[in-house]
């Protein structure tokens, strides 16, 4: 164990922060995200090796230092004032507190750099119980591959506001990764305008829209816009639709949308969040949850919609 944190910190220490314009057009193009790299990403982290990216564990720690590579790789900075991507922070497990780490890139606007817009996806998952691996390939894979090619295409992009990439550990014990976020950089939370939250955005081969669930975010736009914003949902490259319903009775429970995921932790601080995902299904939290079973083509078609989503944001939120 004290080897791993050796060279996994070792490793840390070796990452660090490094530094095309093109304006948002209504319909935008629907396929910015490069599908190869986004699938890549995911037969990455959803793959045995890992066996299941549990926090805590050396799949949890690979996971990390991965993501942190691509940010460099796509030459998105660390926050201000952070040496590296990785962001340690304590949580309680069980009886015993063990260390978490946020994984954490950062692109500076134009305008409006002072304020921002965090995109978050969780990199954690349950890990591994006797022999099965439980490789969460929609829960998170999906989002972290998302969020990490929505990064690379904005990076290479001239954006208004600034964009924080959050890409969140412990996430399946208590939000722990966001909520550390906010408790370490409540100077960031205030002036941030909105948390875009992705968790689950590929779904199975029977998948077909992709749900968002959202806090505030008509009081970011003013009329003309929001109906605007409406409008471009109705167009995206795949079926949108606002909410979830409410009786899950197929998984034995109802949820509390607001606080299902990372952007709950936001939302408890009055924070607007969108949240992006095709909800519960039969691979939810079972080792079905891999590579093959993942609806790899929504998946690139969600990312692009969700790309699309955040160039108008970007552009027209107050």
């Amino acid at each position: 164990m004290l080897l791993r944190s050796i060279c996994f910190f070792t490793a840390i220490i070796l990452l660090v922060g490094c530094k095309s314009t093109s304006s948002f057009v209504v319909p935008p193009e629907y396929y910015a995200i490069d599908q190869q790299s986004l699938s890549s990403h995911v037969h990455y982290l959803a793959d045995d090796a890992l066996k299941g990216r549990a926090s805590n564990t050396e799949g949890n720690d690979q996971s990390a230092l991965y993501i942190a590579e691509q940010l460099a790789s796509f030459n998105i900075l660390t926050l201000p004032e952070q040496k590296n991507y990785l962001v340690p922070f304590k949580l309680k497990k069980h009886s015993s507190y063990i260390v978490g780490n946020n994984v954490i890139g950062y692109k500076k606007g134009t305008d409006k750099a002072n304020h921002y817009i965090i995109l978050s996806a969780h990199f954690d998952h349950i890990g591994q119980k006797g022999n099965r691996i439980f490789n969460g390939a929609d829960d998170n894979a999906s989002g972290v591959s998302g969020l990490l090619e929505i990064a690379k295409t904005l990076a290479a992009q001239e954006t208004k506001y600034s964009f924080i990439f959050l890409f969140t550990d412990s996430e399946e014990i208590n939000l722990s990764g966001a909520k550390a976020f906010t408790k370490m950089f409540p100077d960031i939370v205030k002036q941030t305008k909105v948390n875009v939250n992705l968790d689950m955005i590929a779904g199975t081969n029977t998948t077909k829209q992709l749900h968002i669930v959202s806090y505030k975010i008509n009081k970011l736009l003013n009329q003309s816009n929001a109906s605007l914003f409406k409008q471009l949902r109705k167009k995206s490259a795949v079926k949108v639709k606002k909410g979830f319903n409410q009786s899950r009775k197929s998984l034995g429970r109802n949820r509390n949308w607001n606080i299902a995921s990372d952007h709950g932790a936001f939302y408890k601080l009055g924070v607007p969040f969108i949240y992006y995902g095709v909800g519960e299904h039969v691979h939810y939290h079972r080792p079905t949850d891999n590579y093959e079973n993942l609806n790899k083509k929504f998946l690139w078609l969600a990312s692009n919609t969700i790309y699309q989503h955040l160039r108008f944001l970007d552009k027209h939120i107050q």
